[in-house]
């Protein structure tokens, strides 16, 4: 290949220098100034492929801020544009980077430096194994690797590169980047825009709500404000149904919380009120372009008394058998154990039960109980008064049952009672006389034995009769006879008896009498005196 170019004073030093020790030097200049063209077409690419990125962004996101594309719209564009990106940076790396040889470095190279004419490429197309150019002398080619050394060394290499692409792409970009931070800090919306352009997720208008979750009383309402901000919205509602519950929502309208705001577009402050709520709710606010979060209120149920159980026990000597009655106010036998069972609507964190056997606060003493859930049971042992009961529980959540007041009336094991029906109280007969006697008993829970018994002229007192009434709770007569003339008596002597009435209180006989009773004797004939004492 001629090169026509003018002959260059050559140095003993460069004419020193060994023909192929020049062509390594020379090749090792051209390959980092490929590397160095490399890198920089590298840099122009980037910026070129982030300018188009950030003019393409900038189109979609005005877009969306006048039309508000849907998701699946924004979507497609942001994939369209990866697939564009991707086909860019393939084809630009092939034909631009990969392709970029050293030859193609050298006719660069030799462009920028007109001092250099084609030794460059002359000098790698007879040292490339791959090339064929025409024969050449090799003393002719030593001289060329020699005489392009010596221009080389005088060459600015720095100046070898075209730096305008770098700087066009640089100022390009930095155009870009100037308007979106400009965008950004001065238009708010555009910041959303932006974001919605790279599928973030931002929306024109944001709603929030409050409270999301609560706990009030039963009967208490609720009022859930919304507060939207940003772009208005044309409707927000409300809507809910029993927590847990599969129910048909029910709905109602978020209205602005200030009437003089009404208007067709919501924005600002919004409200609606769900009235006496008696249960567990579960809602949710339908405003906005996002779905929002659900919320839930938790009412706090009464505590109150669902069902009452006494189960008593009578003294084992009364012979009763037990009873299970649901009622508080209660009559049992004096010595009774009872177990009560109260059954609240839910579970009670505490309870107590207060005994009060009189009116003053001294008398009252707290009866131990036991909770199991919603299940509270105490235990009354060998009641022998009256009692006045107040019960009263708390649960976890705070709520308290209002006092349940009842009574315990104990019907006390009476004495048994005992009468003579016969003979009358004053009685005077002849020494023979057969007295007949009457006796009439009865007892509340049962009669155990009814007796008679007698006594002549100040002697013991002796048995005349005595029966086993074996438990009676029927009105008893025990009949009977007390025959005089047994017992030789004058009109001196005098005769006295008793009835008696036996029951049994807690395993111990227990007696009841009659008072003492009389008998006087008569002689046989009695013999009369009329007397004249002058009188009428």
């Amino acid at each position: 290949m001629p090169l026509e170019t003018r002959p260059i004073p050559t140095s003993k030093k460069s004419q020193s220098v060994p023909a192929d020790v020049a062509r390594r030097e020379l090749e090792a200049r051209i390959r980092d100034m490929q590397q160095r063209a490399i890198f920089q077409r590298k840099l122009v690419g980037a910026c070129c492929l982030a300018t188009a990125c950030a003019v393409a962004l900038s189109i979609v996101a005005v877009a969306d801020f006048f039309l508000e594309l849907q998701l699946p719209f924004r979507t497609a564009w942001f994939v369209g544009l990866l697939m564009i990106s991707s086909a860019a940076i393939f084809l630009g790396w092939k034909r631009w980077i990969a392709s970029y040889t050293l030859s193609q470095a050298a006719v660069d190279a030799e462009a920028q430096l007109e001092q250099l004419g084609q030794r460059l490429r002359t000098t790698l197309d007879y040292d490339q194994p791959d090339r064929h150019p025409a024969a050449a002398s090799p003393v002719l080619v030593a001289a060329l690797h020699r005489e392009s050394h010596q221009v080389a060394e005088r060459a600015d290499w720095d100046g070898a590169i075209d730096g305008r692409p770098l700087v066009k792409a640089f100022s390009m970009a930095g155009v870009v980047v100037c308007v979106w931070i400009v965008g950004l800090i001065g238009w708010p919306e555009f910041r959303i825009a932006a974001a919605r352009a790279l599928l973030l997720p931002s929306e024109y208008t944001t709603v929030t709500y409050s409270p999301q979750t609560t706990t009030v009383r039963t009967g208490k309402s609720v009022t859930v404000k919304a507060d939207v901000t940003g772009r208005p919205i044309q409707s927000a509602q409300l809507r809910y149904r029993p927590a847990g519950s599969q129910d048909e929502w029910l709905t109602m309208d978020l209205v602005p919380a200030d009437e003089e705001d009404a208007s067709e577009l919501l924005l600002g402050r919004l409200d609606a009120t769900l009235e006496k709520l008696g249960q567990d709710i579960e809602f949710e606010v339908v405003a906005g372009p996002r779905a929002l979060p659900l919320g839930s209120i938790r009412v706090l149920q009464p505590l109150t008394l669902e069902k009452s159980q006494a189960h008593i026990t009578p003294p084992e000597y009364t012979g009763k058998s037990d009873e299970t009655i649901e009622l508080l106010d209660l009559k049992v036998l004096e010595g009774s154990n009872v177990e009560l069972t109260l059954e609240l609507n839910r579970p009670a964190g505490e309870a107590k039960l207060i005994q009060r056997e009189g009116t003053d606060d001294a008398s009252a003493s707290e009866i131990p109980l036991t909770i199991d859930g919603n299940v509270v049971r105490g235990t009354f042992n060998d009641l022998r008064k009256n009692a006045t009961f107040a019960f009263s529980a708390q649960a976890a959540d705070g709520i308290s049952l209002e006092p349940v007041r009842f009574n315990i009336r104990v019907q006390l094991d009476r004495k048994p009672k005992v009468q003579f029906i016969e003979p009358s109280e004053e009685l005077v007969v002849t020494p023979t006389t057969e007295v007949p006697l009457l006796v009439e008993a009865d007892d509340d829970l049962g009669l155990f034995k009814v007796g008679v018994m007698y006594q002549i002229s100040g002697g013991p007192m002796e048995m005349l009769l005595e029966q086993n009434a074996d438990g009676s709770t029927e009105q008893f007569r025990l009949p009977s006879e007390l025959l005089l003339e047994q017992h030789q008596l004058s009109h001196q002597d005098a005769v006295n008896y008793y009835a008696f009435a036996e029951d049994n209180y807690f395993g111990q006989p227990r007696r009841t009498t009659t008072l003492l009773r009389f008998i006087d004797i008569r002689p046989f004939k009695l013999a009369f005196q009329l007397l004249d004492t002058g009188g009428t």
